[in-house]
């Protein structure tokens, strides 16, 4: 098991960087443009496997940050089956919303289990491989013991200023 990264509550701790995974209902997810969280996913470790569960309406989006602030570093995603994937550098981005080709970040219908790969890299330190494995949320909370919930609609509207 890979020592250099944790969970924190429902973040992942890796190396200086911090990643929390979103969700987002899968009608309201678009390719283009910043999204708005749902809530945040559940994480599960499972050897060096990151679990977060994906019910069938929903989609995910990845938030990343270096720790502490003025860091620097990447984060990568992609299919295992290609080699096109997603890369952003931080601090410069924080988000990745879509896999590649503007496909949503989603386990598909009648797919207990998707996997995809998330590579971590600080400048200056070797790359952090992880599995990151869409489940069904009743295998989730099998292999993690604890209860999701689904979504209940959009958060409210942030209000307005001015």
């Amino acid at each position: 098991m890979d020592a250099r990264w944790r969970l924190d509550g429902d973040a992942l701790d890796c190396a200086g960087l911090r990643v929390a995974l979103q969700r987002i209902g899968l009608a309201q997810w678009r390719a283009q443009g910043p999204l708005r969280s749902w809530g945040l996913a559940s994480l599960h470790r499972d050897g060096d496997t990151l679990c977060v569960p994906c019910g069938d309406d929903e989609a995910l989006w990845l938030g990343a940050w270096p720790v502490p602030a003025g860091g620097r570093g990447s984060v990568a995603l992609r299919e295992p089956q290609t080699t096109a994937g997603v890369q952003i550098e931080l601090p410069r981005e924080q988000a990745i919303t879509a896999l590649a080709a503007g496909r949503p970040i989603a386990r598909p219908l009648h797919v207990l289990r998707r996997e995809l790969l998330l590579d971590l890299v600080e400048s200056g330190f070797e790359p952090v491989k992880l599995v990151l494995a869409l489940l069904a949320p009743a295998g989730w909370s099998a292999l993690s013991g604890r209860a999701w919930q689904p979504l209940s609609g959009p958060p409210p509207r942030p209000p307005r200023l001015g």
